[in-house]
């Protein structure tokens, strides 16, 4: 072999390998950070489309960056300007996260905030590589110079093993702390990789002549691909290059790569509000995307793009009925049934979009201006969804329109009849789907949806509720009956399993109309409580300066008998705290001056619940001196602020449409509601859940932390007599309590079988799914 042949081989490997280590960096990057943010703000869905948005950024960022650079700069100025950009990146690379300030007001702001402190450096030196290097091989001449798309290609190879290593290799695997490790570490093998190609291009290239010049020379002589060097005929072509692409090429690139974006993060938050926002629910989606480019920019030919452009159409028409009322009369689920169908439809559709991006690929010269063109594509997708739709759409109406845009995108643009009526015909149903989309039922009163979901409340003629929903989930209803307002209903309800459980401990529920007519059930003093606790602490304080003074000295035994005394006051009133606000119904339970603290991280939800229009549980509490406070933020991080040893119950029944954030229900999840709570007190979970059976979770947690726990899963509820089953799981270490658990039907609830514990840095949806996703 021939030194020359040696270094081509060699130049190739260096730039290829570059490239595909920034991407796989990338995707892994790109997880492991939103898997670090999703409980800060609640473990909503959005919290990976607005990451996604960030990162697209930033891609954008860096080709622009690859751009100038690469147009406008001499050879040395670029190879010093990347190297020290690389090296200065690698002292910003994510290790724990920054101080977090207030999320509840500005989520999305407050994200994004945090991106750039964690993350923003490191990831925009990492999307200037594939841009910059392709540009850099181009004016090698080197083999498959002239054409260096294959370079994308790697580049989304390495995006794919990112992907697929973080879910199935990483996460499992090793802790947070180690990930970072590990992406620092392959950050400086990148960085060698940089170095090299870098030095490499420099000895290439003439002293201040830029590449774009020997393009240019290049491509002189070029004003289209050579169909026959590359063997094939004018029918079965893969490219139509033309050497100098006009403003409608570019709109039409920045709509190719609009749509399958858009269409990728609309499915994934259709499914992850339902399912659960992790990790795996992210990727495969973005997997897909990444896949489908790989293809694209591997040489297909014309032929099989008409196929899978026809495909692709067919499959985006049966998706859209699927997701109409006409696919849920037959019973069709997107998220059991119809999954694999909506999965498939995304594969078709991004090969197909990217494969016309790919055919029409232009010549190096202007390969930065191309890779910027379907970068801001990406952008404005992803930005439909993160930031458009919230504001115009009151429910998740994006992911249906873009299969309808999809669909006249996908029909050819050409002259002929048949093609026009085609495109027309697709459009009119299109406009039909999605006016049966978008469509209320009359039973709904009010909708909103903001960065944490989407919400609606109901009104329920046949029992003569209203109802609260939070994507397609119930999560709490009132009576409209002035007699009953105020009283605990659906899986709340007092003869119920929890509502049994909140009797025994508080007795039965009390209400404005209940006390007005003289039917009080217990008798309480609202001002006794905080008196006798000021009263013990103005005697503590008085023996304190006696004992300065000299007198009755202050004793170990004294100071331990009065801090007794204080802790039994707090202990006879038997705070509550609630993760998860929703209706407010175990307000009903609580007696005057009751503590009860609410977690809430969705302003929306706060709004709603405190109307008493719609629900009074707030407001007859507040009526009756409940000592009633809010709390806006995540529930698990804003109970660490709480006073240790404080609540009697700690109910956790926050949920995400039909998932409770998995961020909630983990050892240290455990660890830290089990430092707030008494030694008598109780942690209840509500597990009620169409897709998960989350018991062996709970079961794993209680064997771990050497507590009981005890299981109901109320299959009795009557619809009739406005009750909704629904399963809850206790866990205790008092005796009085497991013994209230057991008298009213509780069931111990035991490890069945070996599984993974649950932690921050560990947890598998997938290995306790009940319906399985085909």
């Amino acid at each position: 072999m021939s030194n020359r042949n040696a270094l081509e081989i060699t130049t190739v490997a260096v730039y290829a390998t570059a490239i595909f280590a920034s991407a796989c960096l990338m995707f892994v990057v790109e997880p492991m950070v939103a898997k670090m943010l999703l409980p800060v703000f609640g473990g909503t869905p959005n919290v990976w489309n607005t990451c996604v948005v960030f990162f697209q950024v930033l891609l954008i960022a860096g080709y622009l960056y690859s751009h100038i650079v690469s147009t406008r700069a001499t050879a040395l100025i670029q190879v010093s300007l990347q190297i020290l950009l690389v090296v200065s990146a690698a002292f910003l690379l994510p290790s724990r996260l920054p101080a977090i300030g207030d999320v509840y007001s500005n989520p999305t702001f407050s994200l994004i905030a945090l991106l750039v402190v964690l993350v923003g450096a490191p990831f925009f030196v990492i999307s200037t590589t594939a841009p910059l290097m392709s540009k850099w091989y181009s004016a090698l001449g080197a083999v498959g110079s002239k054409d260096p798309y294959f370079l994308y290609a790697a580049s989304n190879a390495g995006g794919i093993l990112g992907l697929i290593s973080y879910p199935f290799l990483i996460e499992p695997n090793l802790r947070l702390v180690e990930q970072i490790r590990l992406v620092g570490g392959v950050y400086i093998f990148y960085g060698v990789l940089v170095s090299l190609a870098a030095i490499l291009f420099s000895l290439k290239m003439k002293g201040g002549e830029t590449e774009t010049a020997v393009l240019n020379a290049r491509d002189s002589a070029e004003q289209t691909v050579s169909i026959e060097q590359q063997g094939l005929t004018d029918q079965d072509s893969t490219v139509q290059r033309v050497s100098e692409p006009g403003s409608q090429q570019y709109l039409h690139w920045l709509v190719l790569a609009l749509v399958p974006q858009s269409l990728v993060l609309g499915f994934t938050t259709y499914v992850t509000s339902e399912l659960s926002a992790i990790p795996l629910f992210w990727i495969v989606p973005l997997l897909i995307y990444l896949l489908s480019f790989v293809i694209a920019f591997s040489g297909v030919p014309l032929g099989l793009r008409k196929v899978v452009r026809i495909v692709a159409l067919a499959l985006t028409l049966v998706s859209a009925a699927l997701l109409t009322e006409g696919g849920r009369f037959f019973g069709i689920d997107v998220l059991t049934v119809g999954l694999s169908v909506q999965l498939l439809t995304l594969f078709f559709v991004c090969c197909a979009c990217h494969m016309e991006i790919a055919a029409q690929r232009p010549s190096p010269k202007h390969l930065t201006n191309y890779f910027l063109t379907i970068s801001i594509g990406g952008v404005l997708g992803s930005s439909i969804n993160s930031f458009v739709a919230p504001s115009l759409f009151v429910d998740y109406i994006e992911y249906p329109l873009m299969l309808a845009v999809a669909g006249v995108l996908l029909v050819r643009s050409r002259s002929g009849k048949l093609d026009h009526w085609l495109k027309t015909g697709v459009a009119i149903l299109g406009i039909f789907m999605l006016f049966d989309w978008s469509r209320t039922d009359d039973s709904v009163v009010m909708r909103k949806r903001n960065f944490f979901g989407c919400l609606s409340i109901d009104v329920n003629r046949e029992s003569n509720t209203c109802e609260f929903y939070h994507g397609l989930t119930m999560h709490g209803s009132e009576s409209l009956d002035p007699d009953e307002r105020g009283v605990p209903i659906s899986y709340y309800y007092t003869d119920g399993p929890i509502g049994k459980f909140f009797v025994n401990l508080f007795g039965p529920p009390e209400t404005l109309r209940l006390l007005a007519h003289g039917k009080q059930t217990v008798k309480t003093s609202p001002g006794s409580f905080s008196a006798n606790v000021h009263e013990q602490r103005r005697k503590y304080l008085e023996d304190l300066k006696n004992s300065g003074e000299g007198n009755s000295p202050v004793t170990v035994e004294t100071v331990t008998r009065s801090l007794n005394e204080l802790s039994s006051l707090h202990q006879n009133k038997m705070p509550i705290a609630v993760l998860g606000l929703g209706t407010g119904t175990i307000a009903a339970f609580a007696k005057a001056s009751q503590p009860v603290v609410y977690y809430e991280i969705d302003p929306a939800v706060v709004e709603l619940a405190q109307n008493p229009i719609y629900f009074t549980y707030l407001f007859q509490a507040q009526k009756r001196g409940v000592d009633l406070k809010i709390v806006k933020g995540d529930g698990r991080l804003e109970i660490q602020k709480a006073p240790y040893k404080y609540f009697k119950v700690i109910v956790a029944d926050a949920f995400s449409s039909d998932s409770i954030p998995t961020h909630l229900i983990t050892k240290e999840a455990l660890a830290t509601y089990r430092s707030k709570l008494r030694d008598d007190g109780a942690v209840i979970f509500n597990i009620s859940n169409h897709f998960y059976d989350l018991s062996p979770v709970l079961a794993n947690l209680a064997a771990d932390a050497g507590l009981a726990a005890y299981i109901y899963s109320d299959g009795e509820a009557l619809v009739a007599k406005k009750q909704s089953s629904a399963t809850w799981v206790v866990l205790t270490a008092d005796e009085n309590t497991k013994s209230i658990l057991q008298v009213n039907g509780w069931k111990p609830l035991r490890v069945k079988k070996q599984s993974p514990l649950w932690t921050d840095d560990f947890c598998s949806p997938l290995t306790v799914l009940i319906s399985p996703l085909s």
